[in-house]
């Protein structure tokens, strides 16, 4: 019997399932576990036993990485040269892309004449995006600090007397526009939207807030995640818009049936 070939595995799902693994490392490295559960420590106290780890006399990583040599002042937690897990920034994902990226040059056994034009290339791939995200984000930190958006939600929200499901999803769309960055978004936007919204209404005006947000973040031409991601992809942003439109519509419907059901029971 002949013997059957083995299949080979493409060289996208090769790459897809490193991608992958370090996607959810990176995310599970960046958000704050010890802020969201306060009693929970595992990670700092991981970074301080290595820390102190010692093989005979000589401590093996102290004062070279998960070295406690910063300590959060409001958690009372410490972090080192590598910070505690779900506590690292974008600093430390870069840095650690960086070590990565040489440390499967290194075992991989590609040349540098080859390394440092690919590098070179991706550079130049990448620096149109980067440089249109720039711009949009000082476009969006101009309306912030000037306060456009706080005036123009505070206009459109004047619309009706009383908290109206119409006008708040309105504003919320408006808001997300100009501001796209989440944070920002509620910090600025939730002092009008809570003012019109009162004691009353205010769980009403967080779910429109919220979900009309990222609803607009699938679309808007100022969201820098789909700016990058169209542009990694070579999508230009009016096909994406033919193929989303019925999508987005639908949802916005679903949305307002619910923001509106919310709102009778209250």
């Amino acid at each position: 019997m002949k013997k059957e070939k083995k299949q080979r595995i493409p060289m996208a799902k090769k790459a897809g399932i490193p991608l992958l693994v370090l996607t959810i490392f990176i995310l599970f490295a960046i958000i704050p576990w010890e802020s969201y559960f306060t009693k929970f420590t595992a990670f700092t106290d991981f970074n301080t036993w290595l820390s102190g780890l010692k093989i005979g006399s000589y401590a093996v990583f102290n004062n070279l990485i998960a070295a406690p040599v910063v300590t959060d002042a409001t958690l009372g937690s410490s972090t080192g040269v590598i910070a505690a897990l779900g506590s690292w920034t974008m600093t430390d994902v870069s840095i650690f892309l960086i070590l990565l990226s040489l440390i499967i040059v290194i075992f991989s056994k590609i040349k540098v004449n080859d390394f440092i034009p690919a590098i070179t290339n991706g550079i130049k791939k990448a620096l149109p995006v980067a440089v249109t995200t720039i711009i949009i984000s000082l476009v969006l930190i101009a309306f912030v600090t000037s306060g456009v958006n706080v005036t123009i939600s505070n206009w459109i929200l004047s619309f009706t007397k009383k908290f109206n499901v119409g006008s708040a999803a309105l504003s919320s769309i408006l808001g997300s526009i100009t501001t796209a960055d989440f944070y920002y978004y509620i910090s600025t936007l939730a002092v009008p939207f809570t003012a019109k919204a009162g004691s009353n209404y205010a769980g009403v005006a967080a779910l429109i807030m919220q979900s009309f947000y990222y609803l607009t973040m699938i679309i808007a031409p100022t969201s820098t995640a789909l700016i990058i991601g169209l542009y990694t992809m070579n999508i230009p942003f009016g096909k994406w818009f033919k193929y989303i439109w019925k999508v987005l519509l639908a949802l916005f419907i679903l949305l307002i049936i619910a923001s509106v059901i919310v709102f009778a029971l209250v």
